[in-house]
């Protein structure tokens, strides 16, 4: 019905190129003239917010059909921009916890700028200065710029609420915003102030560049478009067509830091590590780390003076666990090798790999 509808369309956009740009099989300057075309046509905007809803159902279900440009500069075959807008298909991909957030023109200071901004809104007045200085002696700044893993820990030193995921999707921004939580999201900076095709181009030949953080403020679920605190331009808010927003957020694998009173609740989003496979050898360290993980649990505990018991006693400081793993039901185990799985996979899922010495 999508394809059949645009045919009432006032832009200078074919049909056949609409329908190639929703396939994702347009080139990076087709892509970027039909972003430009929806941003002047409303009724273009519309067609193609309806295709997004009813794409949004996939989001992030099959990550193996439509391979894509890695943030680790590996190369990949990306269709046009409009797969990872509207499907988010992608493969197993690294992570980018460790690429930084800066915007170079200026400063590398984005992330700090965003934790001062939803500091303030929170009632914390703390000084871009004393931030600044928080971060450097914590070795969370770097010379260009802020890892992703370290926005919010400033916010996190203040006595706030800090949570971080990725594969996050526009409900998710909607429901946090609802709730009064401040979210810091990392984006391609160019793609919302940039040469946009220059952009496109960059991300099919380059690869994904997340380097800048913002601060969303708003979602105007039916007009589709996002207001943000841009550091960039500090003076005023910006408002980005929502397509274009999360194209730049897609950079990041729709990363986004939530920073709180805690109102709301905690809610756990661990990394999702479905599509980690590890090879037949690291299968083999599974066992060895869950028995570490044990005795490293037992020694705290001995340490603090806990001793075996038959039944656990927080006053008498007693537990049936303190015993030796091979001791262990095999349900406490289970826990342990859970653990140990789930750090190997995280780790590769980061971007290392664990080679053994010969």
């Amino acid at each position: 019905m999508i394809r059949e509808n645009m045919r009432n369309h006032n832009s200078d956009i074919s049909n056949e190129l609409l329908a190639a740009f929703l396939d994702g099989n347009t080139s990076a300057e087709e892509t970027m003239r039909v972003l430009n075309a929806m941003n002047e046509d409303k009724a273009l905007q519309e067609l193609m917010d309806i295709s997004a809803e009813v794409d949004q159902e996939m989001l992030f279900i099959d990550r193996s059909e439509q391979p894509t440009a890695g943030c680790d500069g590996t190369t990949a075959t990306k269709g046009g921009k409009t797969v990872a807008m509207t499907n988010g298909m992608r493969a197993a991909q690294t992570l980018p916890m460790t690429r930084r957030a800066a915007n170079n023109e200026i400063d590398n200071l984005c992330g700090i700028r965003c934790e001062a901004y939803v500091m303030k809104a929170l009632g914390l007045h703390t000084t871009e200065a004393e931030l600044m200085a928080m971060a450097e002696e914590n070795g969370w700044l770097k010379d260009d710029g802020m890892p992703l893993h370290t926005i919010g820990r400033m916010a996190a030193e203040n006595s706030l609420w800090v949570t971080r995921r990725y594969d996050c999707t526009m409900d998710n921004l909607a429901e946090v915003l609802a709730q009064g939580v401040k979210p810091i999201v990392v984006v391609d900076g160019g793609e919302l102030t940039g040469d946009l095709v220059a952009e496109a181009i960059e991300d099919a030949e380059i690869g994904l560049m997340p380097d800048h953080a913002v601060v969303v403020t708003a979602y105007d679920e039916e007009k589709q478009e996002v207001t943000i605190f841009n550091p960039s331009e500090p003076d005023t808010l910006q408002t980005y067509p929502a397509i274009q927003f999360v194209w730049a957020w897609e950079d990041s694998q729709y990363y986004m830091v939530t920073v709180s009173n805690g109102q709301e609740g905690y809610v756990a989003h661990p990394i999702n590590l479905d599509d980690v496979e590890l090879p037949d050898e690291l299968h083999e360290l599974q066992e060895a780390i869950a028995e570490n993980v044990h005795e490293i649990w037992a020694q705290s505990r001995q340490r603090e003076g806990w001793i075996y018991g038959e039944h656990r006693d927080d006053a008498k400081r007693t537990t049936p666990d303190m015993v030796p793993y091979s001791k262990l039901s095999e349900q406490e185990k289970s826990y342990d090798r859970d653990t140990a799985m789930h750090t190997l996979k995280l780790i590769r899922k980061l971007g290392y790999d664990i080679i053994k010495k010969k």
